[in-house]
């Protein structure tokens, strides 16, 4: 049975990829129907566990609260799902510059081969890759097996859209500007669209520019500025070019920079879809690290466990093992103890009949009662003191019959008293 608590976090985690933005102010039943409807796939889950009105009833309690539009408020709803231990933490930062230092070095090489024309010619077996292998490596070495879900990536798909979307939007503004400040430029190279022109020339033609320029044409106060502005792009473009996986982290990095150039240029309207393209990246990312702060939670939890199990399973195969040699060093005791009391009896009855002969006796009659004698005093002793005859018949009895039919064990045989015949039934007579 699911508990209140985890029905509500499980809807606030699926909910939250799709109530951000516009659909975060939602607050009427209604229209939470039909965004539920309109996402069909994404609550199906939620609606065959929970049904369709309690998932919209709790939706709707969260979205009351306030609880999508505040990561604050999200924080207090569900601390759980924002904790990450001292350990986790130092991991994930170990993640994220492991991968941060492998794109910066895949970036440089295709910097300086852009810059002495080998561009073509780079490497593919020299680009970063995600953190499947690599990362996970150092991150086993340092923080033994447990694994992570760090640093957190894009399908490569998506990735590689959503940079080619926003390198378009940017030759979009180089264009539009130089068209609106420069226009000579266009003529010169003969620039007629802006898919004419790609973001890396733009970044060495425009600074040189910078001189003949308004004041009003940008935000900056010298070509400098501009061109590390410019130059902050590359990686993007380089990304985008070149199919170089790169982490969240760096993504965002490049829509940082993107935006930046937007706000110089003084290109409102791509600044402004350029913010919303942040925004939304920024919300979906903080998603996916919640999904992964949960799993690896989960997982620390479970083998936490685990390891309890393991040390009592342990315990339990020490004590397994001292039982067994204590009994058996007290069953080997006890036995031993019984050969002694024997072989002392025979020697008794050996010195009776020892005794017998020295006082010449030598009649039968005289023989048959020293035997009978010997036989009477020389019973076999059990470990508790009782007749061996009964212990041994005992433990015949326990080895559920396993002799054939009509076989006598050997303890039986060990058991027949003198003057008795064995028949092949297995009775005894006199």
């Amino acid at each position: 049975m699911v508990s209140k608590a985890e029905r509500r976090r499980s809807i606030f985690l699926t909910a939250r990829r799709v109530f951000v933005g516009s659909s975060a102010q939602i607050r009427d039943r209604k229209a939470i129907a039909a965004v539920v409807a309109q996402h069909g796939a994404i609550f199906q889950k939620l609606n065959e566990s929970f049904g369709k009105e309690s998932v919209i009833g709790v939706l709707l309690s969260l979205l009351d609260n306030g609880i999508f539009d505040s990561e604050l408020k999200a924080k207090l709803a569900f601390p759980e799902l924002f904790q990450v231990s001292a350990v986790r933490s130092l991991q994930h930062d170990a993640s994220e510059q492991h991968a941060a230092q492998s794109e910066a070095e895949a970036f440089d090489r295709i910097s300086l081969a852009n810059e002495n024309g080998e561009e073509d010619d780079i490497d593919v077996e020299a680009r970063s890759e995600p953190n499947d292998k690599a990362v996970a490596d150092t991150s086993a070495h340092q923080f033994g097996d447990v694994p992570s879900l760090y640093p957190a990536y894009l399908v490569y798909e998506v990735q590689h859209k959503l940079l080619n979307k926003v390198q378009a939007l940017l030759e979009q503004s180089c264009y539009s500007w130089a068209k609106k400040w420069v226009p000579a430029l266009l003529e010169e190279q003969n620039w007629t669209c802006p898919e004419a022109v790609e973001l890396l020339k733009w970044s060495k033609i425009l600074p040189k520019r910078f001189g003949k320029l308004s004041s009003d044409a940008t935000t900056l106060d010298s070509s400098g500025s501009l061109r590390e502005i410019l130059k902050a792009t590359h990686i993007l473009r380089h990304a985008a070019v070149h199919r170089v996986p790169t982490s969240a982290k760096g993504i965002e990095k490049m829509l940082k920079s993107a935006l930046n150039l937007a706000n110089a240029l003084r290109d409102t309207r791509t600044r402004f879809k350029i913010e919303h393209i942040l925004k939304d990246f920024q919300e979906r990312v903080a998603v996916i690290e919640l999904y992964k702060n949960q799993l690896e939670n989960q997982l620390d939890q479970e083998l936490c466990d685990i390891r309890e199990q393991r040390a009592a399973l342990d315990r339990r195969e020490k004590e397994a093992k001292a039982e067994m040699k204590a009994r058996d060093h007290e069953h080997t005791t006890k036995l031993s103890w019984l050969i002694e009391a024997s072989f002392t009896d025979i020697t008794q009855a050996d010195m009776m009949f020892a005794e017998g002969k020295d006082q010449g006796t030598s009649a039968d009659g005289d023989l048959e009662s020293i035997t009978e004698n010997v036989a009477e005093n020389v019973q076999p002793v059990g470990l508790d003191g009782s007749r061996l005859d009964k212990t041994i018949n005992s433990m015949t009895e326990m080895e559920a019959n396993g002799g054939a039919a009509g076989e006598i064990s050997y303890a039986e045989v060990n058991c027949i008293e003198p003057g008795m015949e064995v028949h092949s039934s297995g009775e005894e007579t006199t």
